[in-house]
């Protein structure tokens, strides 16, 4: 296992731990766990820039981050014969250091929905949405 693995499997491990701490102190409290395969490829772009816009994005860094992420095409190559192009429309982009970024943006909505239907008090602290990356 190289350093990188292993910084990743110490902080998985933590973060099932807080999550099972949690699950002890709330027993009775419904938990749903969602592990979204393939994250990047699910975000539909349209609703992104909507959602920057609403967050008050400046309408330059959002037409910078659509020539970066709208305009692209990628090929196919079976047999050793290589396909037309084909355009992305969707998704974002393997390895773009913007990515991490922008599907946070993406999937907030998300959390900010649960948050408005349901409310968890323990204590004295309010909380309904815990999203953890593994």
């Amino acid at each position: 296992m190289n350093k990188v693995d292993s910084e990743r499997s110490v902080i998985l491990v933590h973060q099932v731990y807080v999550l099972n701490e949690i699950m002890k102190i709330n027993p009775n409290m419904f938990y749903v766990f969602l592990d979204i395969q393939a994250a990047y490829d699910t975000v539909d772009r349209r609703l992104l820039w909507k959602q920057l816009m609403d967050y008050g994005f400046d309408n330059n860094f959002i037409k910078n981050l659509r020539v970066l992420f709208d305009y692209n095409s990628c090929n196919l190559v079976i047999n050793g014969e290589t396909s037309q192009n084909i355009d992305c429309k969707r998704g974002l982009l393997q390895g773009s250091s913007l990515s991490p970024f922008l599907f946070n943006v993406y999937i907030n909505s998300l959390m900010s929905k649960i948050k408005e239907k349901y409310k968890v008090i323990q204590g004295k602290i309010r909380t309904n949405c815990l999203f953890f990356c593994g």
